[in-house]
């Protein structure tokens, strides 16, 4: 071959490699990102883990506020009452079928001293026999008897009755979280009027300690009276709970003992797991903390991304008042999607490209660890593919208060994607049943949980 022949075809060959790239760059600038604004609603959503809620025992048939927590407290005298290691689980859990048939989860609390409770003794009356020693406490007017805190009879038997709850529950799915009960006054770790009777620091340490190892999956949270105990907690990312709210007098003093951790920051704290609370005076309280102090009691729940209320307060879900309505929004996480911004066309060789605006409109994130994924549906609502979203910022544990921008590539090469067109719908997917379950404050929906993000039209690149 000539060389004037080989020097041609080379040109000719650079000239056609030039001309492709001219008309891909020319077809790239002539499809820009489509912003997708997203409907919103403003409707109260029922989601998982926040909210107001009541005890098992109380069955509302009809909430007009959603609930989505029950409230179960019980002694050891109930789960462990004739026999060691011979435990009443059907009894504790009685009352709880009917709330998880509704998709509720439950909270539990552990007690050994309930001043209300119908038994003078609220640990089993076996132990007796074990040599433990046992003190009479009064307060508000109710009477009983607590065990010597630091008998080493006491701990070791403590341990293990804590162990068998954390077999049983800790991977359990009807489980919400579980607060740190035990020691105290209805388990909220204090003997007050009555702190003669107190346990020492390290007895109380080994009590702690035995639901951090017993509780290795779920959520802990605290009662918030006892500070050192506390202070000791949160450092394992343990939550806390309030058990008093609601006048200026009880948020003013759990206001201090929080100031007087050694991090003292709740919002901090509050990233990692629950705060939750309940009113001071039952029902009655709850109604007129609304009533007195609406605007404080919310600044209250905000400043302290709160994401539950119960079970005192309950009432609120029986009666749809804007209030109440105003109170469950508040509470917890409620995340909405703003607007998407996504290829509007793309041929089969490239990659997706999203960017999604989205908002926390509550106080609190979202606790556990749930994915998040997309779906690409075609024109007649079929799911074609599914991908978990594994970029940074994607998890709804990361979506704090306040707005959030996200981004991720979906590789559509390789999915042998038809030309047509799609629609882009998210979930965040309940690991125990592998389906979406979050709602969001979005109109466009499936009905399955997942929403709409927006849409794209893939083209042949032949296509004229």
């Amino acid at each position: 071959m000539c060389p004037k022949c080989q020097i041609w075809r080379k040109e000719k060959w650079a000239m056609r490699v030039i001309l492709n790239i001219f008309l891909l760059l020319i077809f790239h600038c002539s499809v820009l990102a489509k912003t997708t604004f997203l409907e919103k609603t403003d409707l109260p959503l029922a989601n998982p883990y926040k909210g107001i809620y009541t005890q098992v025992s109380n069955k509302i048939s009809r909430t007009l506020v959603p609930q989505s927590l029950a409230y179960s407290s019980f002694t050891w005298r109930e789960l462990e009452p004739t026999k060691r290691n011979q435990f009443k689980w059907k009894k504790i859990e009685k009352d709880w079928k009917w709330h998880t048939d509704k998709g509720r989860n439950i909270v539990i609390r552990f007690k050994i001293a309930d001043p209300w409770s119908s038994d003078d003794q609220d640990y089993p009356v076996w132990l007796d026999t074990k040599g433990i020693k046992k003190n009479r406490y009064f307060i508000d007017g109710g009477t009983g008897v607590v065990p010597d805190w630091d008998s080493e009879t006491f701990l070791i038997e403590h341990e293990r009755i804590i162990i068998a709850l954390g077999k049983r529950y800790d991977k359990d799915p009807r489980i919400a979280w579980v607060e740190v009960g035990s020691y105290g006054n209805w388990g909220e770790w204090h003997m007050f009027e009555n702190e003669m009777l107190s346990a020492n620091l390290s007895s109380k340490f080994r009590i702690m300690n035995s639901y951090i190892k017993a509780f290795p999956s779920k959520k802990l949270v605290m009662p918030f009276d006892d500070i050192k105990a506390l202070n000791y907690m949160v450092k394992f990312g343990v939550g806390i709970r309030n058990d008093c709210l609601g006048t200026p007098d009880s948020n003013r003093w759990f206001s201090e003992r929080i100031n007087k951790l050694s991090s003292r920051n709740i919002t901090e704290i509050a990233k990692k797991s629950f705060i939750v609370g309940e009113f001071c005076g039952g029902e009655d309280g709850a109604r007129k903390a609304l009533a007195l102090y609406p605007d404080e009691n919310f600044d209250f729940i905000k400043k302290n991304h709160s994401s539950s209320i119960g079970p005192a307060g309950g009432n609120f879900l029986s009666t749809r008042t804007e209030v109440g309505i105003k109170l469950h929004k508040t509470l917890g996480y409620r995340f909405v999607l703003e607007h998407s911004e996504i290829n509007e066309s793309i041929v089969t060789f490239e990659n997706l490209q999203i960017i999604l605006s989205l908002k926390n409109e509550g106080v609190a994130p979202f606790y556990y660890d749930w994915r998040t994924k997309l779906f690409i549906k075609d024109g007649h609502d079929r799911v074609r593919f599914e991908y978990y979203v594994l970029d940074d910022g994607w998890s709804a544990k990361s979506w704090i208060s306040g707005d959030h921008r996200l981004k991720t590539t979906i590789p559509i090469a390789g999915l042998n994607l038809p030309p047509g067109s799609y629609s882009i719908y998210l979930g965040i997917e309940d690991p125990n049943t592998l389906k979406s379950r979050i709602n969001f404050a979005n109109s466009k929906h499936d009905k399955q949980h997942r929403y709409f993000v927006g849409s794209f039209v893939i083209r042949d690149l032949n296509e004229k």
